[in-house]
This record gives C-alpha cells, sequence and structure tokens, in this order.
C-alpha cells in the first residue's frame, strides 16, 4: 500500500467513524493516522540525512581491461534503514544491475564493481539510482547516487614485431633484409616531443646535444597508410570483430613500428574517417573511431573511397579489410594499380580466394581470443595463408 492509499483509507474510516459513532472504527482511523504521522516524518529523515557517492575509473578503458567504480551511502542520521534498493542502468555487458541492503544509523555501505571490458564500443554508465521507505513502505523515496555517462572501450590489437604485408617507408632495421625495400633517408632532427616513437631517436644527435632527439625523414619516403574497413550489410559478429582487430593491429604497427602516416576509412551503419597522420596522438584516435564501428548499410565502403578520391596519390598504400571476395573489388582494384598506389588486402573468409594484389587471408574463427597467438603469426608472418603479388 502506498501512502496517498493509506491517508485515503484513514480519512475515509474516520468519516465512517463519526457517520456511524462507531469506537472501533474511530480508534483504527486514529491509529491508521498516526502511523503516517510517525512514516511521513522518517521519510523525511530520510530525504535529509542520506547522501551518496559514486567513483568510477577512467572512461576510456582498453579491451581486456577492468572497469572499476565504487558506490558509496552515507546514513547520517541515528535512524535504521531497513531496505536499501540500489538500481544501476548500466548497459556494459556483464554489468550487475542491482544490490539491496539495509544500513544502521550513522553507518556508510560501499558497493565495489569490477567488470572485465571484452566487447568495444561505447557503452552508457548508470543512471544510478538508490530507493529507500520507512518500514512499512508507505512513502518511498528514491536518491540519485550517479548521473548517466558514458564509457568507451577500445577495440583489440596486437602488438606486432613485424607485418606480413608489405608496406613503404619502413623505419631502419625494420627494412633489412628486404628485396626492393630501402630505409627512409634521414633529413635532420628537432628536440624529442611526447608521443614520438622510440624508433625515431636520433641517437648520435642525442649524444651530440645532451637531449633526446627524434630523426625528421625526406618527406619523399613517408608514405601514406590507408586502412579501408568494408564493413557494408550484415555480417557475423566474429567476422566484424576479426576485421577491426585487424585493422587496429596494422594500423599501430605501421604508426610506431614502420613510422608511417594512417588514415582509416571505413563503411558500416555510421560511415567513419580519420585523416592520415603520425604520432601517439593519433594512436588514440584511431582505436576510437575503431571501438564504434559497427556492420551496417548506410555508408558503402565504394562510395566512400569514391568520396576520398582525391586524397590517394601515387606511391600511397591502401590496406583494404573485406569479408567478400576479389570479384566485389576487381573495378576499384583496376582503378587504384592504374593511379600507382599499392593495395594490399586483409580477407576474413572461410575460403582462400585468389587476389589479384598481395593478400593475407584470415579464418573468421581467429576471432576468439584463445586464437590470438596464431592471429598474431598470421598477421606478422603470412604462413600458408598469404598469397602474393
Amino acid at each position: 500500500m502506498r501512502g496517498w492509499q493509506a491517508i485515503l483509507l484513514a480519512l475515509l474510516a474516520g468519516a465512517v467513524g463519526l457517520a456511524t459513532g462507531s469506537r472501533p472504527i474511530q480508534t483504527a482511523a486514529l491509529a491508521l493516522l498516526a502511523v503516517l504521522a510517525i512514516s511521513g516524518r522518517y521519510r523525511l529523515l530520510l530525504m535529509g540525512d542520506i547522501h551518496s557517492a559514486r567513483e568510477v575509473g577512467d572512461d576510456i578503458i582498453p579491451w581486456g581491461d577492468t572497469f572499476s567504480q565504487r558506490i558509496t551511502l552515507f546514513n547520517r542520521s541515528r535512524w535504521h534503514i531497513p531496505m536499501i534498493r540500489v538500481t544501476d542502468a548500466t548497459l556494459l555487458p556483464d554489468h550487475p544491475h542491482g544490490y539491496v541492503t539495509s544500513l544502521g544509523g550513522r553507518r556508510s555501505v560501499t558497493w565495489e564493481v569490477a567488470v572485465p571490458c571484452t566487447a568495444r564500443g561505447r557503452y552508457r554508465l548508470g543512471p544510478v539510482n538508490a530507493d529507500m521507505s520507512d518500514p512499512l513502505g508507505l512513502f518511498p523515496i528514491r536518491r540519485e547516487v550517479g548521473p548517466a555517462s558514458s564509457l568507451l572501450v577500445l577495440p583489440r590489437w596486437l602488438p606486432l614485431r613485424r607485418c606480413a604485408l608489405r608496406l613503404d617507408g619502413f623505419m631502419p632495421g625494420e627494412a633489412r633484409g628486404r628485396r626492393g625495400e630501402s630505409p627512409p633517408a634521414v633529413a635532420s632532427a628537432r628536440e624529442y616531443a611526447m608521443g614520438d616513437s622510440i624508433s625515431a631517436i636520433h641517437w648520435p644527435a642525442t649524444a651530440r646535444a645532451n637531449q633526446l632527439m627524434t630523426k625528421l625523414f625526406d618527406p619523399e619516403v613517408q608514405t601514406t597508410v590507408w586502412l579501408a574497413l568494408d564493413l557494408d550489410g550484415a555480417m557475423p559478429k566474429d567476422t566484424e570483430e576479426l576485421l577491426v582487430t585487424a585493422a587496429a593491429s596494422i594500423g599501430i604497427y605501421a604508426l610506431h613500428r614502420a613510422n608511417l602516416r594512417v588514415g582509416l576509412i571505413a563503411s558500416g551503419d555510421v560511415p567513419a574517417q580519420l585523416p592520415s597522420e603520425r604520432g601517439k596522438s593519433h594512436q588514440y584516435r584511431l582505436q576510437e573511431v575503431l571501438a564504434e564501428v559497427h556492420a551496417g548499410d548506410a555508408a558503402a565502403l565504394g562510395d566512400q573511397l569514391a568520396a576520398h578520391d582525391h586524397r590517394f596519390g601515387p606511391g600511397q598504400v591502401l590496406v583494404l579489410l573485406t569479408a567478400r571476395g576479389p570479384d566485389a573489388w576487381e573495378t576499384w582494384l583496376g582503378r587504384a594499380n592504374r593511379r600507382g598506389m599499392a593495395v594490399r588486402v586483409v580477407a576474413v573468409r572461410d575460403e582462400v580466394a585468389r587476389w589479384p594484389v598481395q593478400a593475407l587471408h584470415l579464418h573468421p574463427s581467429l576471432a576468439d581470443p584463445g586464437n590470438e597467438a596464431q592471429l598474431s603469426r598470421q598477421l606478422e608472418a603470412g604462413g600458408s595463408s598469404g598469397t602474393g603479388e
């Protein structure tokens, strides 16, 4: 029974008691009014003496890390609260959604939540509310513990030592022993800045200047790598995740191990573009964009590539990540080759197809985190699944 129902019942009983002169009914009405007064007073005390706090960790979490949250309720009055129900509307998978407890006078209670983040994407956190009431449940009260916010889980990626696909502009040491590839020429050096790759440090200049110095390479060998992520239409979840994992792994490798400029064009439910840049900060932007891409029909990759055609030029490398066969890309591959672009393909399919360009075939089962070592070997060396030009 709610408070308004109890008040209505008490008034009705009082009216009947007065009309009939029945002492038992009048006594019951007075008793009910007394209970309502005590419950109402109890509710007022709860409103003024219950306080809350919600603490969360970082709002950007790498894949596989743990999201932590702490909720604390403080009861500053002397009154005991028989029941508190905390409801959390967080959409993060495997996140608990409710707690029930009691809270003594002048005490506090804390809930700690630790949830492994194994699904990339942006999730709503909260809102979190605490529902309390008087002992009879006549006057419930809700207090907001924490407002709604968001959490971004970055995509999974593998730290590659080398790449199975040929990329131009390798750092000195990365290009040694690779026929047809030469190290980039160092034009000059500048002071080291936060976000510069460690492999780009110019050690002789560092020794002379007695501070860290970064290499500046000849612009002619600063190859741009474009990641073209094909998420057109509906596709199995494991295929989508494997494409995103491969894109993130190759992109981060190209940024840091190969010291290249990297851009992104992705299709799916929402089109995504990222201009080509270099450096640590660009890695974070790349991961944040890849965290929120999903398969869909809103924007076809072919249309996306046509819209950004002015950005492509001779000597650039385009890595096509797709679950479709070469027939779907025959026309575009021919056009890219005529423009002097080097096209590489990462194909996620059950069967191996013959591509007219260098391709790496990944089976959808490699999306399983248990196959991470095998996926890493495929991306690094290609193995039997790689086909050359």
